[in-house]
């Protein structure tokens, strides 16, 4: 793959995670892995928009243990999933 096609893929893989974070977070894979590029200059692009990518969605996402009560509750499989 060569480097302008290696820096395209990278931004629309940030682009995709930023998007729809809950739906595309196993690209996140695809971005490590071009971490490992031997190209210097696709590293550093590569793990600046990982950086940023953490930066953006970490924020949204709260971790908590739930209580009894709410982990008897019946929710949806959109909710089920986030909390999986």
């Amino acid at each position: 793959m060569r480097f302008s096609e290696k820096l395209g893929l990278i931004k629309s893989l940030t682009n995709e995670i930023i998007a729809y974070p809950a739906f595309s977070y196993k690209k996140i894979k695809d971005l490590l892995k071009l971490c490992g590029d031997n190209n210097i200059d696709v590293v550093l692009k590569s793990t600046g928009n990982l950086c940023d990518i953490f930066c953006d969605i970490l924020p949204d996402y709260r971790i908590r243990q739930l209580n009894d009560k709410e982990s008897k509750e019946k929710v949806s499989k959109e909710v089920t999933e986030l909390r999986n």
